[in-house]
């Protein structure tokens, strides 16, 4: 039978990923059978179980009621105990709650997907399961090998699934049980990358294949003189540190009255109206200060907004993160300087070249030095060396089909060759 891929997604195509809806079309260059497995959506607008050629399954959704009744199960209680001896051996805390629904998931992750291969008659299928996230649903994939052993199992990390302080509690269920569970871990980002070491992953399971986004509708040019014109692009969440970026970007009017400014802040999220407020008392006083909140905006506008507005900086403060922050890469590609602290993937793309990267915990003499410094790249030349430096390493053509061609499809080879 013909190569099945099994393409494990958060939420594509029932919502709009961007990295998976970018990747989908070099996966479909090859000659497989290939299963989307949307992790999250509205059960109720749901699309048609056919898109862009692939199929569409929905069995990982499930209903709670489907997962809690896995509880039951012996191997629920096996994962379980061993959980709590795993956090006891390193002395750290879980979180019951969260356990008991990692568990869950992923057992029935195992049910309804040997459901769904048993269903294609898939016993001599050269078989993939690749997940864009280190799920909970890879562990339950992987357990799957004792009926498919030909199964390869291929995930990457992009966060919170390696990352434990961007999780409540700082708590990552099953950590230590999921080791062996892929074949093969891709981290995104150097300090993905040093984390899986840390966390004793096999060296010859461990790669690094960076993201990448398309090349740009545009080149973004500089403000005028007296001008410095900022954007930031991040979820509102406390992580993301925008209202310190706030106080920072107070601090830094007081020190030049006579540079008008102006802040252009994309998306939303639970400290939106807070922000809003704090913007309110501290920067709209500001005679040379104003600010534009533009709420969240499709992949598709941010990447025209950086093309076609007037950007000097695009500014991240951010505490943690996972890979290299997308809309560093998306300005990169527009020749937009970048502005960041050194958290996770950041120092990836934030390099002499592109920009300048802040500590991660600066103090507003180092913000106010550095915003004062971003002002001088207003060059075109400067702004050229940017887009290059992201068109060479963040390139989407040539990182996804990077992946495709050395990581998932000699492991659909092994897999051909276990059949034999």
């Amino acid at each position: 039978m013909k190569p099945t891929l099994l393409y494990i997604t958060h939420g594509f195509p029932v919502s709009d990923e961007v990295f998976t809806r970018d990747e989908f079309p070099f996966l479909k260059k090859k000659e497989w059978d290939i299963i989307i497995l949307p992790r999250l959506g509205d059960a109720s607008r749901l699309p048609e179980r056919a898109w862009c050629g692939a199929g569409v399954d929905y069995s990982l959704l499930g209903h709670k009621a489907q997962k809690s009744v896995q509880l039951l199960r012996p191997t629920a209680w096996k994962m379980i105990a061993r959980e709590y001896a795993d956090h006891a051996a390193h002395n750290q805390a879980l979180v019951p709650q969260t356990l008991l629904r990692a568990v869950g998931i992923a057992l029935q992750a195992e049910k309804t997907i040997y459901k769904l291969l048993m269903s294609r008659k898939a016993s001599h299928t050269p078989l993939v399961a690749y997940s864009f996230w280190f799920s909970e649903v890879v562990i339950g994939i992987a357990r799957l090998r004792k009926h498919f052993p030909q199964l390869r199992v291929v995930t990457r990390i992009n966060g919170a699934d390696i990352f434990v302080e961007q999780l409540p509690r700082n708590y990552l269920p099953l950590r230590y049980q999921r080791m062996l569970a892929p074949d093969v871990v891709t981290a995104v980002s150097r300090a993905g990358m040093e984390q899986l070491r840390q966390e004793g992953y096999p060296e010859k399971n461990i790669s690094l294949y960076p993201l990448g986004v398309p090349a740009p509708l545009g080149r973004s040019l500089p403000s005028a003189p007296g001008h410095l014109v900022l954007a930031s692009c991040a979820y509102a969440a406390p992580l993301k540190r925008l209202r310190v970026f706030i106080d920072s970007l107070y601090t830094f009017s007081l020190t030049q009255p006579n540079i008008m400014i102006h802040w252009h802040y994309i998306g939303d999220g639970e400290c939106y109206d807070s922000l809003k407020r704090q913007a309110e008392q501290l920067l709209a006083p500001r005679p040379n200060v104003t600010y534009t909140f533009h709420g969240r905006l499709d992949v598709d506008d941010v990447r025209r907004f950086f093309a076609q507005e007037r950007i000097d900086a695009v500014v991240s403060v951010s505490s943690s993160e996972g890979g290299v922050p997308v809309s560093l890469q998306e300005a990169a590609a527009c020749g937009i300087p970048l502005l960041a602290t050194d958290a996770g993937g950041t120092r990836d793309i934030v390099t002499p070249e592109t920009g300048i990267l802040l500590p991660l915990d600066y103090d507003e003499k180092e913000f106010c030095a550095a915003m004062t410094t971003i002002m001088d790249w207003k060059d075109t030349k400067d702004r050229q060396g940017i887009a290059e430096y992201c068109s060479k390493h963040f390139s989407l053509e040539v990182n996804y089909s990077a992946f495709v061609d050395k990581i998932l499809e000699p492991q659909m080879n092994i897999s051909r060759q276990l059949l034999e």
